[in-house]
C-alpha cells in the first residue's frame, strides 16, 4: 500500500527508519554468514586433522613403502681403456613418488656389460699410459612395428638402433686399493688417468652421476699396476 506523507519531514523520517531497518537486517545476515563460514572452516580443519592423525601414525610405525620396479629403458654404458672395451657393472635407480612420504616406486636396473675378451682385472704396466673413454647410449626396438625405447639389455626385443647421448652429468672417482682406500681423484671424467695410478698395486675406479633424475653408478673392474 502506498503511504501518504503529511509533509517532507515525515517522508525523511520514514526513509531514515527504513534505511535503519535495512542496515540492521544486512548486519544480521552478515553475522549469520560469518558464523556459517567459521563453522565450515572449523569442519574442514577438523577433517584434515582426522586424516592426518592416522597418516602420521602410519608414517611413524611403517615409514615409507618402496615398491621395487624394473626400469625398462636402461642405458648402455661403454668404457674403454686404451681403446679396448672393458666389462662394467651399471646400476641405475630412481624414486618415483606415488603418495608423498608414504608410497614410492623404486625404479632400478642392474646390468653387467660383458665383453668376452675383456680382462678382469685390468692389468697395466707401471708408467704405461692409461687412456679412458666413456660413452652412453639409448636403445630402440621396432619388434612390435613401433619404434620404441627399450632397455639396452633387452633379450626379448631385438635392438634396432642405438643413439649416443650426452645428457647426463658424471664424475670419475679413483681410489687406491678398494673404495675405502686413499682417494686419488674425484672430478669430471678425463681421458688421461695415468698420473692417478702412479704406483704398483690395486685401484678401484667408478663413474657416478645422473640423468633425468636417475642416479647412476658404474663400477669398472679392479685395476692392477705391475712392474714390467
Amino acid at each position: 500500500m502506498m503511504r501518504v506523507y503529511k509533509d517532507k519531514e515525515d517522508l525523511i523520517k520514514d526513509n531514515l527508519k527504513y534505511r535503519k531497518e535495512v542496515i540492521e537486517e544486512l548486519n544480521f545476515s552478515t553475522k549469520i554468514i560469518g558464523k556459517e563460514r567459521k563453522l565450515f572452516i572449523y569442519h574442514i580443519v577438523e577433517l584434515i586433522i582426522c586424516l592426518l592423525i592416522p597418516f602420521a601414525a602410519f608414517k611413524l610405525i611403517v615409514g615409507e613403502i618402496n615398491i621395487p620396479r624394473k626400469y625398462r629403458e636402461s642405458r648402455l654404458y661403454v668404457v674403454e681403456i686404451n681403446d679396448e672395451k672393458i666389462n662394467v657393472n651399471a646400476n641405475e635407480k630412481r624414486k618415483k613418488t606415488i603418495l608423498p612420504f608414504v608410497l614410492n616406486f623404486s625404479l632400478y636396473s642392474s646390468e653387467m656389460f660383458y665383453y668376452y675378451d675383456s680382462p678382469n682385472p685390468v692389468i697395466v704396466n707401471l708408467n704405461d699410459p692409461i687412456k679412458l673413454s666413456f660413452n652412453e647410449y639409448i636403445c630402440f626396438s621396432d619388434t612390435l612395428g613401433i619404434d620404441s625405447q627399450v632397455a639396452c639389455t633387452d633379450h626379448i626385443k631385438e635392438i634396432s638402433r642405438k643413439i649416443k647421448v650426452k645428457d647426463g652429468e658424471y664424475k670419475l672417482v679413483i681410489h687406491k686399493s678398494h673404495g675405502t682406500g686413499k682417494l686419488m681423484y674425484e672430478g669430471k671424467i678425463i681421458k688421461d688417468i695415468t698420473e692417478y695410478l702412479p704406483d704398483k698395486g690395486w685401484y678401484f675406479i667408478e663413474i657416478t652421476g645422473k640423468y633425468e633424475k636417475m642416479d647412476v653408478n658404474i663400477e669398472l673392474p679392479m685395476f692392477k699396476i705391475v712392474e714390467e
